[in-house]
């Protein structure tokens, strides 16, 4: 049993299955041996949970080691000044408990990563707005502040606009919201956001392994007869982005029809959005007609995905995806 895993084509598989990995790993794992395009990713696998929440265990070697593989696999460097490398730091239990744990995305960003990312990609809203979400979803993950506390300013500057929401504004209203943001996690927290980027990624990690230990996911557990579970993995993934342009997005969909059983392909898709807008509501999922008309080629990848998935595990399946600039991503995938 190794204390490390690698998502990619080619990779060997845990030999412990979802036990090992938990069941988001372990069926990213599978998707990427049948050939299906997941954004590669590293897993601290099950083990590791009651130990580093013991405060036993430091994993900065480990975090090393996995970097280092994603930064071969994407030819990107985390906190490079040139082509940075941004990551998402996600939970995963070896039986799944939907929106129970944390997810933080964005991790990597900082004041030069940023000003990096907007040489490479002449995208100033992709910048801003992933930079803005970041600092937002780090200080209530995190830091643990109040929810409010950095998602009032958003709400605020997007009703100052005449907006729906912070994920409307324009690049020169987010920029001056993430300057707002910076220093409102600076008072609230009693320190700066933090520039260093491995300070980001180990401690968003370690949030992420403390979620296992949250009422809510304790209560799940309960509930659910899953009290024998050792803890969850944390799987780091690089990026994809659904807010990078008007043909990209993330959404959600059922390869048979959730209400019906009917066979055929049940989504739900929002243009412009991170994944987390759609799993946790912050999003009208509204799109999923616009998306066979504006990318009729993506709507055909998904008809083809959907009977690769019910092929490979056996049963109707319930997945999250993103359109990266007209490019289809698997995210995740579990029996619906």
């Amino acid at each position: 049993m190794n204390e490390l895993y690698v998502i990619a084509g080619g990779r060997p598989l845990a030999p412990g299955g979802a036990d090992e990995v938990g069941n988001k790993a372990w069926n990213l794992m599978l998707m990427a041996e049948a050939g299906l395009a997941v954004p590669p990713a590293f897993v601290l696998p099950v083990t590791l949970c009651p130990r580093v929440l013991d405060g036993g265990l430091s994993i900065d070697a480990l975090i090393d080691r996995g970097i280092a593989e994603l930064e071969s696999l994407t030819q990107r460097g985390f906190g490079s000044a040139r082509r940075p490398l941004l990551v998402s730091v996600r939970s995963g239990a070896a039986a799944s408990m939907p929106g129970m744990m944390e997810t933080v995305l964005n991790i990597g960003l900082n004041d030069e990563t940023a000003a990096a990312m907007l040489r490479q990609t002449g995208n100033a809203r992709l910048v801003w707005d992933s930079y803005r979400r970041l600092i937002e979803s780090y200080g209530e993950i995190v830091a643990r502040l109040p929810p409010a506390t950095l998602q009032q300013a958003g709400a605020d500057a997007a009703r100052a606009a005449g907006l729906a929401s912070a994920a409307d504004l324009d690049f020169v209203q987010c920029r001056a919201l993430v300057r707002e943001l910076l220093g409102l996690y600076r008072d609230a927290a009693g320190r700066s956001f933090p520039q260093d980027v491995r300070v980001q990624l180990s401690e968003a990690i370690r949030a992420v392994f403390r979620s296992w230990n949250a009422e809510k996911a304790v209560a799940f557990r309960r509930l659910n007869g899953l009290q024998g579970l050792a803890g969850t993995a944390v799987t780091v993934q690089g990026m994809v982005f659904g807010n990078m342009s008007g043909f990209s997005g993330s959404g959600v969909a059922f390869t048979r029809d959730p209400s019906s059983g009917e066979d055929a392909l049940y989504l739900d898709f929002a243009f412009n959005a991170q994944g987390e807008d759609i799993v946790a509501g912050r999003h009208q999922v509204t799109d999923a007609d616009r998306l066979g008309r504006l990318l009729p080629a993506i709507r055909r990848e998904l008809e083809i995905v959907r009977g690769l998935l019910e092929r490979r595990f056996g049963d109707a399946q319930d997945f999250e995806f993103t359109v990266e600039d007209g490019k289809l991503w698997l995210l995740q995938t579990r029996s619906a």
